[in-house]
Parts: structure tokens; sequence; C-alpha cells
């Protein structure tokens, strides 16, 4: 009998003592990079599904085999952080915030909230998102990115917003665009004032919850617009130098050309001979001959001014209403309207920034450069920037900065807003007929006039016959001149 009690306290007993020697109670502290506890931080043994979790001031307390090298420390917003226990019993660890982890954190009106803790509606571009496109105006890197958000390109203008619409068009007479607010400051400028490359954030509040704070200023929504600012513990020098092109993205409409629209413009006339408004019209055989220009009455040449081709004026068109096979163009290298006024534009974009940071400061400064022409005549624009972002907490209780910026834009513009503006270039070479060159021309042998200093001058369509030039119908703008207005009409915008 003791025989048997002393092998049963032998076995549990060595088991007792090998349980206390395979494992050991680590214990310690988790704070954040300012020394505050991190409640609810996660420390797991490496390699298992072992571990706890630290209370509300940070401190946990953990059970751990002699086998086990490694704890994992993790928690909101911070970065993980595998640690070497060694032999120590104490371990306090410092864990530091994930700048990389951007969308944990939403900046909101007067402040910033976590995004898992947000309850309102609310959409953001990163400064990765910015850096990825060539911008000139920021609000561009809001199109086809944000759900809910509708955007618009008013026109191809270098350094043109888009048209923003959050809660669709809540106005019939007031606007309808949203509230700009750029570092919390309610914004007015324009938004091609602001470098993209200074913008860290660009976050879209669209819900009443997020907007409450504005007031009725926010009613169309919140453009929200955060810039760059140092961070802590590195200093940075960064270069952006980018060059490219612009042009158009859409192929022109198909349109007729000469040989095509005289022949139209001979069958409008017939067919109007025939059914007039009013009254009674000819038979077609008089009327094929009244419009080829065979009678006295008026011709197709009488009503359209210019022959552009190699033939007499009443052997144009036959009484077929098909073009004179022999007609060939006397002037065929001058009938393109966008020639001159439509080109491949050119684009430099150059910026600098330093930056940099310690525990109780940072700055942030940048100095940017601009060169944005258009692929339209008249259409380009010049920015200079700069800003100045600086940080300073000397004081638990103190926190002060500093955020400055400046620019000098220049911008030069056609009056092309308007859908019909005869400066338009896309209005006026589709509208105008194919026939009218854009200088003025000999027009028996096709040659270009030219003025006393030796230049050729523009067909104005309004010459009165002066040197053998007709003048255009009213059909044809007599009088007006797309190329000639937008050369000589400077609008300059500094």
């Amino acid at each position: 009998m003791r025989k048997l009690l002393l092998i049963f306290l032998l076995m549990f007993g060595t088991t007792a003592i090998l349980s206390a020697q395979g494992n050991r109670t680590i214990s310690g502290k988790i704070t954040d990079a300012n020394g505050k506890p991190v409640p609810g931080a996660s420390i797991q043994i490496k390699g298992t599904k072992q571990g706890v979790s630290a209370n509300e001031d940070g401190i946990f307390s953990i059970n751990v085999p002699t086998s086990a090298s490694i704890l994992t420390i993790s928690g909101l917003g911070l970065v993980s952080q595998d640690v070497k226990i060694g032999s120590t019993t104490v371990l306090n660890v410092n864990m530091v915030a994930d700048n990389k982890n951007l969308d944990e954190v939403v900046v909101i009106a007067y402040g910033t909230a976590k995004k898992e803790t947000l309850t309102g509606s609310v959409g953001t571009i990163k400064a990765a998102d910015i850096a990825k496109r060539p911008l000139t105006n920021v609000t561009t890197a809001l199109e086809g990115a944000i759900p809910g958000v509708i955007t618009g390109s008013a026109n191809g203008q270098p350094g043109s917003g888009n048209t923003i619409r959050i809660r669709g068009f809540g106005s019939i007479n007031a606007s309808s665009d949203p509230l700009f607010v750029v570092d919390g400051v309610p914004y007015v400028g324009g938004t091609s004032n602001i470098n993209p490359d200074d913008v860290e954030s660009t976050t879209v509040l669209k819900d009443a919850s997020a907007t409450a704070l504005f007031g009725s200023r926010g009613a169309n929504g919140v453009v929200m617009i955060t810039t760059k600012k140092g961070k802590k513990g590195r200093n940075n020098i960064s270069l952006r130098l980018l060059q490219g092109f612009t042009s158009r993205g859409l192929e022109e409409y198909n349109r007729v050309n000469a040989y095509q629209y005289y022949p139209l413009m001979w069958e409008a006339y017939r067919n109007q001979l025939l059914y007039p408004a009013t009254g009674t019209g000819i038979s077609l055989d008089s009327a094929n001959r009244v419009a080829s220009g065979l009678t006295t009455r008026t011709g197709i040449h009488n009503l359209l001014s210019y022959n552009p081709f190699n033939v007499p004026n009443n052997a144009i068109v036959g009484t077929n209403g098909l073009l004179n096979p022999s007609a060939q163009l006397i002037y065929e290298d001058d009938l393109d309207w966008t020639k001159e006024l439509i080109k491949t534009g050119n684009r430099k974009d150059y910026s600098i920034n330093f930056s940099g940071g310690s525990d109780k400061s940072d700055y942030f400064l940048s100095l940017g450069y601009l060169d944005d022409r258009g692929y339209t005549l008249r259409s380009d624009l010049k920015r200079y920037s700069a800003r100045l972002n600086v940080n300073v907490n000397p004081l638990p209780w103190l926190k002060t900065g500093l955020n400055v910026s400046g620019n000098f834009s220049s911008s030069n513009t056609a009056s092309d807003g308007g859908s019909t503006n005869f400066v338009n270039p896309f209005f006026y070479s589709r509208n105008i007929g194919p026939i009218y060159p854009v200088y003025a021309h000999n027009m028996t042998s096709g040659a270009y006039l030219v003025d006393g200093t030796g230049n050729r001058f523009w067909d104005l369509g309004n010459m009165g016959g002066s040197q053998g030039v007709p003048n255009r119908p009213s059909g044809g703008f007599a009088g007006r001149h797309t190329l000639a207005e937008t050369t000589l009409n400077e609008q300059n915008f500094n």
C-alpha cells in the first residue's frame, strides 16, 4: 500500500513540477507613441491561437510555454509588432500609428472620425490615387471615383473644374454646387488654384448627418480637401516631374465635303422650286435647269456665291443632280477650319516639397509650377503655387500652427463657353459650308491673295467683291470668322 502511494505521489508530483516548469507568466503594458495606454490591444503567442487582450489601462498578463519566443502585439490603427520575449517576465511595448492604413480615419466637419464609427455617407480619394493621374484641377479626381457623386466636364479649357452634383439639382435658380472646405476653412477660390500634389485626401460628405455642422452652406453636400503635413520621425524631399501631351479624346464627326455639298444644296434648291411654300411650283425639268444655272433665273451658284471648282458657274452640277466629273477644287488645302484652331497640346507639371517632423512639431513646404497648353487655340493655363503647413505642440494642452498658401495663375481662353458661339471652333467648323476658304483666294486660279506686306489675309465673307472675293450668303456666316476672332480677341485672366 505504501509502495502504491509512493508511486502515485511520484507520478503526479512529477507532472505538477513539469507543468510548473513548462509555462511562465509574462505581464506588461501596451502604450502608443505618446505614452498613452492602448486598451484592447491583442497579445498573441505567434504561431498559435492563444492570446489575451489588454485592459482599459493597456495592462496584460499571459501564460506562455518556455518554448515560445515571440509575441505578436496588434491594435486598431497601430502597426503590428513581433516582440522577442527571451527570458523576461515583464514586457512593456510602445506601438506606433499605422500611417499607411488611412482608410480607418475620415476627415469630417471640424475634426476626424474612425470610419467604422461614422454613420454618415462619405467617400474619400487619397493622395496615392491622385498621384496616379496627371491632374490640373483636384476636382477631376472625383470623376467616376465615388458612388452617388455626379460629375461632368464643362469644357476642355486647361484648369477647368468638373461640375459636381452630390444631391442632384436642388434648385432652379440657385447654385447646386457643393461647399468646398480646405483644411477646415470654407473655400471660395477657384479649385484650379490648388496644386493636386499638395492634397492628402479629398472627402465628399453626402448626407445630412455629415454636413449638419456647416448649416445651410452644406445643403448641396460638402467636398473637404485636406492638404499634406509632415510625418513625424523622418525628413523627406520629394520631386515630381510630369511631361505630357493633350489631344481630343473623340474623333470628329463625318461631314460632307465640297464634292458632296454642291449636289446636296442643288437638290434642296431644286425641291424648293418644285414645292414652294406658297404658290405653284414649276415642272421637274424646269426646276433642274434653273438649279443648274442654265436659265436667266438664279442658279445654285448664285445662292452659294462661291465656286471652288475649275469649271464654269453653270457647269458645276448637271440637270441630273450629279457633280460635273471634270470638277476639281482650286483651293482644296484651305477648307479645313480646324487646322489652325486645333493642335496637340503640351503639358508641364513640376513640383517639389520638403517635409518632416518630430514628437512635438511637423512641417510641409511645397513649390509647384504648371504650364498646360490646351489643344485649341487660346486655351492655356500657367500656375505658380506655394504652400507651408507647420504644426507645433509645445505643451500637452497647447497646439498651434501655420497654414499658408499662395499662387499666381494666368489663363488664356477663347469665348467658347456657349455651344453656338461663333468663336467656338467646333460649332463654326461643323456649320459653315465646306466650300468657303479660311483665307482669301483668287477665284479663278485659286492662288492666295496677299496684302501689302506679302502676307495672306483672312476671307471674312463680307469683302463686297474686293479683289474678286465675293460675299458669303447669310447662311455662310458673312462677316464672322472663327480663326480671326479667336486670334485677335484675347481674354486673359490673372
